[in-house]
């Protein structure tokens, strides 16, 4: 019989867990219950990351009218899906409202959000605007070199 041990890392701000020590500490600078986290969506677009205190008080600045709260959210964060979610994520008030309403055996208060969805359709857009920037077949290269079309490198 063999007998091993493996290190086992954890995310110290959710749940989530990994082998991989590197992978883990990647995923905690833009996990969406960290509140300094880095936004990698963001940075890909080249937008700064917000602070999560103005984002979490943009949400919350309508009380407990979280359609309002979730357009002042989308507007301060350009609609970058993570934002938003981590704003939610970690906003008291939202988690408040939602225990209280679980304390009286009620569903919690909904938002007219889907991540998914919309981190879709934004990798969606970034593809369309990479590939609409590099033609296919073309390589871009440094000042001084000429283009030529992928076919003919051999």
């Amino acid at each position: 019989m063999t007998r091993k041990r493996r290190w086992r890392y954890y995310c110290d701000f959710c749940r989530k867990s990994g082998g991989s020590g590197g992978h883990i500490a990647a995923h905690e600078r833009g996990c969406t219950l960290n509140p300094n986290r880095t936004c990698g969506m963001c940075a890909a677009i080249g937008n700064p990351t917000r602070p999560m205190a103005e984002l979490i008080a943009a949400f919350e600045s309508h009380g407990s009218d979280w359609a309002a709260g979730l357009s002042a959210l989308k507007y301060l964060c350009d609609d970058c899906p993570a934002c938003i979610l981590a704003a939610i994520r970690q906003s008291p008030a939202w988690q408040k409202a939602r225990e209280e309403a679980e304390e009286r055996c009620q569903p919690g208060p909904e938002l007219d959000f889907d991540f998914r969805a919309d981190v879709a359709e934004f990798w969606r857009e970034m593809n369309a605007a990479r590939s609409a920037a590099d033609p296919p077949g073309f390589y871009e290269p440094g000042p001084g070199l000429l283009c030529e079309p992928a076919e003919n490198w051999r």
